[in-house]
């Protein structure tokens, strides 16, 4: 059996510096003071960042309402469609209401009596000046 040799780095060790380093260490009064200030200080400091946050958070949600009901009231924008290529723009004809054979019939407020009555007037009196009709 060969001889059984320390290593260098175990020769001037103290066997039991393993269980001396894993002790801890014993404080003073002033320096457990000074510790437990350190950690409220930064408790105190957590808590107001909180605060801070949840105020920020409370006023964009107020933002964000106050845009949503502007949005809902603003009516939407009218789009144009565009006209395709192969049509014209509308022609005085169709805009002009009862256009008959290129005459033109008289219109007024249609919602009166009178006057729904004048216009049947006047589109009989053509069709009997053309032939048209008639028993």
């Amino acid at each position: 059996m060969p001889p059984h040799w320390t290593c260098a780095k175990n020769a001037t060790t103290h066997p039991g510096q393993i269980i001396l380093d894993a002790q801890q260490k014993q404080c003073t009064k002033a320096e457990k003071q000074v510790d437990d200030d350190r950690l409220a200080a930064a408790r105190e400091q957590k808590e107001a960042d909180a605060l801070a946050g949840l105020t920020r958070l409370a006023e964009m949600q107020g933002w964000m309402e106050a845009m949503q009901a502007q949005a809902a009231e603003k009516p939407k924008a009218v789009k144009p469609r565009p006209v395709p290529k192969g049509r014209q723009a509308c022609t005085s004809q169709s805009e002009e209401p009862f256009s008959k054979a290129g005459h033109q019939y008289a219109v007024g407020d249609i919602d009166s009596p009178g006057v729904m009555l004048n216009l049947k007037e006047q589109i009989f009196s053509e069709d009997e000046s053309l032939g048209v009709g008639g028993i």
